[in-house]
């Protein structure tokens, strides 16, 4: 009996120890209080998972939140601020199936450089790209998108 007890207790511990130190789930990170109340666009891989919070102060200006998670390694980074439109002539992107689209481009550079780039005609999907963050950002953790985020349900 004592050392059914003993397995059980370390099961436990084992499984809560892994747990405990980060979220590593797109439904459990848009829970946190930091992005409720906000839009959630996402894009998952083998190893990353990007998270991207996003609310509308005004047309010109949105608040966001960045969370990057990479599964493998158990490392997270992220980043709080405010983003102004870019002012000039509408950019384009390309989605994966090589058709372009416009976009309204957010930009945040108080302590580093983020472009977060919206689709202008339905707001579903965007990228990010980022420069000199790195601290807030690691090799594991990059803010810069290498897939289309994709507005959640």
């Amino acid at each position: 009996m004592r050392n059914i007890v003993l397995v059980l207790s370390m099961f436990v511990l084992m499984s809560c120890s892994s747990n405990a130190q980060q979220n590593c789930n797109l439904s459990s990170i848009s829970k946190e209080n930091k992005l409720l109340g906000k839009e959630i666009f996402f894009c998952e891989s083998n190893s990353l998972l990007q998270v991207l919070g996003v609310k509308f102060k005004t047309e010109d200006e949105l608040e966001f939140t960045l969370i990057v998670f990479n599964k493998s390694k158990n490392k997270r980074s992220e980043l709080s601020g405010v983003a102004r439109m870019n002012e000039g002539d509408m950019e384009f992107d390309e989605d994966e199936n090589g058709e372009s689209y416009p976009v309204n481009e957010y930009f945040y550079k108080k302590d580093c450089w983020l472009s977060i780039r919206i689709d202008a005609d339905n707001q579903n999907k965007l990228r990010i790209i980022s420069a000199d963050c790195e601290k807030y950002e690691s090799k594991e953790t990059p803010f810069t998108s290498d897939q289309i985020l994709i507005k959640k349900d």
